[in-house]
């Protein structure tokens, strides 16, 4: 064991070599205030190295602890691979070592198995049957098994894992859905999930909602081909009740469409803007009116319009963002007053049809995307 300065930190060699023992006990030597008493980039001209070749050279031969600095949990002395590390340690209150980090992260870790193994239990025990499943709550599986199932119906990969494709098409949306289901018992957390993306808390888990895997507590009952089950139990419903049961989700899924292009559109203008009561309300009343493919030319032109206003004025991002809504008030009843023809945009790339929405126009209303040039109530009307 060799020294620098044998009260504060001690240089612990690993390997043996030419001129090793001086260069690592010139590496780590501090003075009595507990800095170091050569610059790396000193010690390594006298070697012929770089101060980053000096660094990894250290790094991969020697370690070095302080007797002052010591593991809070075991009271062993913490090891240091580099000046900074130590610094970082030295300068800060004392964090566990590597050994108890380890150990701690083990003991968290099993104790988020035992939970979800706890929650699995529970779920499969309550199982809803899907006649008590809501219409959406019947669409939202449907659609959620379309876009992310793992091969044998088993599972539902993280969404945040999706590159391609969308469930519904904005996040709010997304984790609107995910937690009827969860709240009414119909997924539950898989216990194959990385347990990274938990956390323990006093009052159990908590978890991002994107970052987990889940299960359907259906087919832990062994209730049949989940897909054939959960068309059947629509179609059943829409025979019965007709196709108006689904007006209401439409209807949400076309206002979700252009929240999603006016984030977009901002975004695109490097202008942010954080919805509101206010933003959802123009936005509806412009889809009473336009369908979603011409409320995105009223969106767009208001976007751009804004950029022009932030860069003319000089004003601020957020001012110039919150101009928006009143434009595309604005435009919709300019529009509507003088018998315009709105010009229809095309889907964005960036955004093609959610999993939701080509359950609810594809594949329950027999239609291609029709929600997004045709207004809902005509859709209905002509369904009706």
């Amino acid at each position: 064991m060799k020294s620098g300065n044998e009260q504060y930190l001690v240089c612990v060699l690993e390997a043996e070599g030419p001129d090793l023992e001086e260069i690592c006990t010139r590496y780590w030597a501090v003075d009595e205030a507990g800095a170091f008493i050569e610059t790396v980039t000193a010690i390594g001209k006298s070697f012929g190295l770089t101060a980053a070749k000096l660094g990894r050279f250290v790094k991969e031969n020697s370690y070095a602890y302080s007797l002052d600095i010591a593991c809070p949990r075991c009271n062993r002395p913490i090891a240091f691979r580099s000046r900074a590390e130590f610094q970082a340690e030295a300068n800060r209150i004392t964090k566990e070592c590597e050994d108890c980090k380890l150990e701690m992260v083990q003991q968290k870790n099993q104790e988020k198995e035992r939970q979800l193994r706890e929650r699995q239990q529970a779920a499969i025990e309550e199982c809803p049957d899907v006649t008590s499943f809501t219409t959406e709550q019947c669409i939202y599986l449907l659609a959620l098994l379309k876009l992310a199932a793992t091969e044998d119906m088993m599972e539902i990969s993280e969404l945040s894992t999706i590159q391609y494709g969308m469930f519904t098409p904005t996040k709010d949306l997304d984790h609107q859905a995910l937690k009827s289901l969860l709240h009414s018992g119909i997924i539950y957390i898989s216990p194959t999930s990385h347990l990274t993306s938990i956390e323990i808390t006093e009052k159990g888990i908590s978890y991002y909602i994107d970052s987990v895997r889940w299960r359907v507590s259906l087919q832990d009952k062994g209730c049949g081909p989940i897909y054939a089950v959960l068309e059947d139990e629509i179609r059943q419903r829409l025979s019965c009740q007709g196709p108006a049961i689904l007006m209401e989700l439409c209807h949400e899924i076309s206002l979700h469409e252009c929240l999603a292009f006016l984030d977009e559109s901002l975004s695109e203008h490097r202008l942010g803007y954080e919805y509101g009561e206010k933003t959802v309300a123009v936005l509806r009343a412009a889809l009473e009116q336009y369908p979603v493919a011409k409320v995105y030319n009223f969106i767009w032109r208001s976007a751009r319009d804004a950029a022009a206003f932030y860069q003319r004025k000089q004003t601020s991002k957020a001012h110039a963002s919150r101009t928006v809504v009143g434009s595309i008030e604005r435009q919709c009843q300019q529009a509507l007053a003088n018998s315009w023809d709105v010009k229809a945009y095309k889907r964005n790339f960036r955004m093609p049809q959610s999993s939701l929405s080509r359950v609810v126009f594809n594949t329950l209303l027999g239609t291609d995307d029709a929600g997004f040039n045709i207004l809902i109530k005509e859709l209905f009307s002509r369904e009706g």
